[in-house]
């Protein structure tokens, strides 16, 4: 016989999932980026305990940092050694990682029952919200992924200082 009360309790929880996840399901709901020539900035729109960004670019630079949730995130084109960034192809990922109960999480460790220290581990997981995308370098600045001009174009004319 099925417990009534274990069953409304995880129909509760699975429709406050579903919610969630149609609630971030837009990009824009859950980070704004803004692109520059020179920069990108990072805007988490939603709380977080911290945003993981990764970058990987061309000629091989990466970048990986952890930031605090809620703070605006400015990435200059330059590698975790400061190096420039060579012209071609940049592939974004940040990772908005939820802020857990502290005190829950404190008690998963401490209890002997590792059933719900897993638990909370495959809720963060379902919790981060990731935002992902590219955008292109050419001439040493960045070309906006809203702009639909031919690369090669755009190219030409930083070369000929147009």
């Amino acid at each position: 016989m099925f417990n009534k009360r274990k069953l409304t309790l995880t129909a509760v929880v699975t429709a406050g999932l579903l919610i969630n996840f149609s609630s971030i399901a837009a990009t824009d709901e859950v980070m704004t980026i803004h692109f520059s020539s020179n920069e990108v900035v990072f805007q988490p729109n939603v709380g977080g305990e911290a945003v993981t960004l990764t970058l990987s670019c061309a000629g091989g630079a990466y970048v990986q940092q952890e930031y605090p949730g809620t703070e605006a995130i400015v990435w200059a084109l330059v590698d975790q050694d400061d190096l420039p960034i060579d012209d071609g192809l940049c592939k974004y990922e940040a990772r908005i990682h939820p802020t857990m109960d502290k005190a829950a999480v404190q008690a998963a460790e401490e209890s002997a029952d590792d059933r719900i220290a897993e638990q909370l581990a495959q809720l963060e997981q379902i919790q981060t919200m990731v935002v992902n995308g590219s955008f292109d370098i050419v001439g040493g600045q960045i070309v906006d992924p809203g702009v639909t001009e031919d690369i090669d174009t755009a190219y030409d004319q930083v070369q000929d200082g147009e």
